[in-house]
């Protein structure tokens, strides 16, 4: 009789226990410190955390379901959600409900749902007087929100028709490699952009369109453009040569080319790096830059790299103190000269013609259209000698013969890299005590 009662209360136990552990768990976004009920699998070639049970999850003022075999990349915080083929999720922002596919993604922060993959039923969206409809890319983006539910970006599913500022205009479905309208912080994708008030921020211009520049109308071409809030456009391939001023640089941009305008319509050189058709600096009076890449850092123009259409003195340290280097135009389809990050040093460039520079307590004669590199000291580095040269290696002496290349550490001392490698194989240096 003790067998039985103990038996009954055994078996009472063990179903209590089950239907507990099938109860749905409970769980807040934000709750850092406790562990989902999660095991270990595998997607592809990654290790991913899956569900063993089912989970409520709140997230602000959302609860959503997650059933068992919900895949999360991380057991603490997960961002991404990877739902079962079976499971459609449904949820609400700005309004209006939203349903995933089966299977589908969502990504949450801790207070709210900031990405949702959306089913063919809940893909078209009003936004700011216009219909547009998203799709879905694969590695689980879909259409991304602000906080409160309005729009922020997302990929079109077909080209769209929209009024920007008085403007119609045409945006392109892009799709594949270069599709994608990034933004700086890595919080936007996709190919169309709006600002939290449904305005259009970013876009793929379909055809070429008048568009308002501040006051004034220009024509822009097919291509990324970005607009401000208001309606003017930021940056959008020109259709026409633009030409402006920032900070003393004068510059010129051809049609065909990206361009960027100030709030008030006006050309500028903006932060990130773009390229320009002709450009003329402070720090290099006289000289006009050609297809050159700069951006503005400080209130200062800065060269990345740029072409010559014809020979430059340009100022560069040598052990004398500075000289003037004759630079000139490059080999077709390659910049002539290059700068290091934020300075005026030159990182490489040709040569316009031979000239003589001081390395150490030693002239040097360089060889005409040849290729120089520098140090980020500003002290020459390479170059190819126009007469010969006899220089001192550990304690020997060389001749190098005209036509013969030459290094030199950051010091001015001659590397024995010139013995050993450059030019051993044209027998251009030999040993001369």
């Amino acid at each position: 009789m003790k067998i039985v009662l103990i038996s009954f209360l055994l078996i009472f136990i063990i179903l209590c226990t089950l239907s507990a552990c099938s109860q749905t768990l409970h769980f807040n976004r934000n709750e850092s410190q406790r562990k989902l009920p999660v095991k270990k699998g595998i997607a592809g070639v990654r290790q991913v955390l899956q569900l063993r049970r089912d989970v409520l999850m709140t997230v602000g003022m959302h609860e959503i379901r997650l059933p068992k075999e919900t895949i999360v990349d991380d057991e603490y915080q997960p961002g991404k959600v990877i739902f079962p083929r079976n499971y459609a999720c449904t949820v609400t922002l700005g309004g209006r409900t939203l349903t995933t596919p089966k299977g589908g993604v969502i990504r949450l922060s801790d207070t709210t749902v900031t990405s949702v993959q959306v089913s063919a039923e809940s893909a078209r969206f009003q936004i700011g007087g216009d219909t547009f409809v998203f799709a879905n890319v694969m590695g689980g983006e879909g259409v991304t929100f602000f906080e409160d539910g309005n729009v922020r970006c997302g990929y079109l599913a077909e080209d769209a028709e929209s009024e920007v500022a008085g403007c119609s205009i045409s945006l392109k479905r892009k799709a594949g490699i270069g599709s994608t309208v990034w933004d700086q912080d890595g919080f936007e994708f996709g190919n169309i952009v709006f600002y939290r008030s449904g305005a259009l921020h970013k876009g793929v211009l379909g055809d070429t369109a008048a568009l308002r520049t501040g006051e004034a109308i220009r024509n822009f071409l097919p291509g990324k453009t970005e607009w401000y809030e208001n309606g003017s456009v930021q940056t959008g391939v020109t259709a026409q040569q633009i030409s402006g001023a920032t900070a003393g640089a004068v510059f010129t941009i051809h049609a065909g080319q990206e361009a960027t305008f100030s709030a008030t319509g006006e050309p500028i050189i903006p932060e990130n790096i773009v390229t320009t058709s002709a450009i003329s600096i402070p720090a290099f009076p006289g000289i006009q830059f050609h297809r050159a890449k700069v951006r503005l850092k400080n209130n200062t123009v800065l060269i990345q790299e740029a072409n010559l259409d014809r020979m430059a003195l340009i100022p560069v340290p040598d052990s004398t103190g500075t000289i003037k280097i004759p630079f000139g135009p490059g080999p077709e389809n390659h910049p002539s000269i290059s700068f290091y990050y934020e300075t005026f040093q030159p990182v490489f460039g040709y040569a316009g013609r031979s000239f003589t520079t001081r390395e150490g307590d030693q002239e040097f004669s360089i060889q005409d259209g040849t290729l120089m590199r520098w140090h980020d000291n500003g002290r020459l580095e390479e170059a190819v000698l126009a007469a010969p040269a006899r220089v001192r290696i550990a304690g020997k002496q060389y001749l190098l013969e005209k036509g013969a290349m030459i290094k030199w550490h950051k010091n001015g001392e001659v590397s024995d890299v010139v013995i050993q490698y450059t030019n051993k194989s044209r027998n251009l240096v030999r040993l001369v005590d």
